[in-house]
């Protein structure tokens, strides 16, 4: 069976609800607080060190494609027509459809681990990447922080779209026990991270 991603009124259309996941008192409390209204997928990374900088989860090691592991579908479904509009690494799995891939967390802007060279002084790329080292620590110390599970860490996505660099936007949700929090969020209040929306990037990560 040919399987790619589900088109969007597919996606739309596979709530939270029909998915048995970690998720679902998650969920229910963030309705009931009024602060989600769209639909969350259940993803998982393996190891933070899987996080490539502090707005880029998924990253290539040794030639080795190591990404987020979403399910977007309860159950491989040879009726099921899909197209190939968001998801790409599309696996198909005893217990549903998932896609692994690279995700970008929507709304922020962090240093960049290559920083652009054109106008820049060697000193300026090297606090930008000295600011990514610490950014990225930063979200992997998240991360692990906020984890119920072992042997791998899982997280909420609530995806909105392709983002100017292929790869699905979402904002990450981390949970345990105890607490949730946006990661976005966590990001810009802790200095690693800056509020961004598309269009030409205006924050220098350089500067002294």
């Amino acid at each position: 069976m040919d399987v790619v991603s589900p088109t969007a009124n597919q996606l739309n259309s596979t709530t939270l609800q029909s998915i048995d996941n970690p998720l679902m008192p998650l969920f229910a409390l963030l309705r009931e607080e009024g602060k989600i209204r769209e639909k969350l997928y259940y993803g998982t990374i393996v190891d933070v060190d899987h996080i490539y900088d502090g707005d880029t989860i998924g990253r290539t090691i040794s030639g080795e494609f190591h990404g987020v592991s979403v399910r977007i579908y309860p159950e491989c479904d040879s009726g099921i027509v899909f197209d190939n509009d968001l998801w790409l690494g599309i696996e198909c799995r005893k217990d549903g459809i998932f896609a692994v891939t690279k995700i970008r967390i929507a709304g922020i802007d962090a240093p960049e681990r290559i920083p652009a060279a054109q106008g820049r002084s060697i000193e300026s790329r090297n606090r930008e990447k000295e600011r990514a080292a610490t950014a990225r620590k930063f979200l992997q110390g998240l991360f692990l922080k906020y984890n119920k599970h072992r042997e791998t860490i899982g997280f909420a996505l609530r995806v909105y779209y392709d983002s100017k660099y292929g790869d699905p936007l979402a904002d990450i949700i981390l949970f345990n026990d105890e607490a949730y929090i946006d990661v976005g969020t966590k990001m810009i209040e802790n200095g690693h991270a800056v509020p961004y929306f598309g269009g030409t990037k205006t924050h220098d990560w350089g500067a002294e």
